[in-house]
């Protein structure tokens, strides 16, 4: 079961107390009807408080989850998404194919072009006909 990873009770909580007071700015703004001077210092202690409390809250709770050891067990999936939703990565990058064969190359040389000095032995003994039809037997 996948748990979503910033919606602890805690948060819930916080989440539940906004939201009620905005409900009730909305109904005292509605009630007050075009008078709205009273319902400045509410309205900006919510904004000020209550909102960033819980934006906050809610982005300790997603640093945490990030990192946390779930990301180490399952790399490819939430920490892949997490990553590519921070850097808003829509599409995978595509490169044309001539970028592609010189990022091969440079990632896999077909020849070498300085040999270590140890290579450079000249004692080693031939293998005879009769000793590579042991080893192929």
């Amino acid at each position: 079961m996948i748990s979503i990873p910033y919606w602890w009770s805690e948060i819930a909580k916080k989440r539940e107390e906004c939201n009620s007071v905005r409900r009730r700015l909305t109904r005292a703004g509605k009630r007050a009807g075009i008078n709205m001077e009273g319902l400045t210092e509410p309205r900006e202690t919510y904004k000020l408080k209550k909102k960033k409390e819980f934006a906050k809250q809610i982005r300790d709770a997603k640093e945490r989850h990030w990192d946390s050891q779930e990301l180490e067990e399952d790399i490819w999936g939430g920490a892949y998404k997490i990553v590519t939703k921070r850097l808003n990565i829509l599409t995978p990058y595509e490169l044309n194919i001539d970028r592609k064969r010189h990022v091969v190359k440079g990632l896999f040389p077909s020849t070498r072009k300085e040999w270590p000095d140890g290579c450079t032995d000249l004692n080693v003994t031939e293998f005879t006909v009769e000793e590579l039809k042991i080893a192929a037997a």
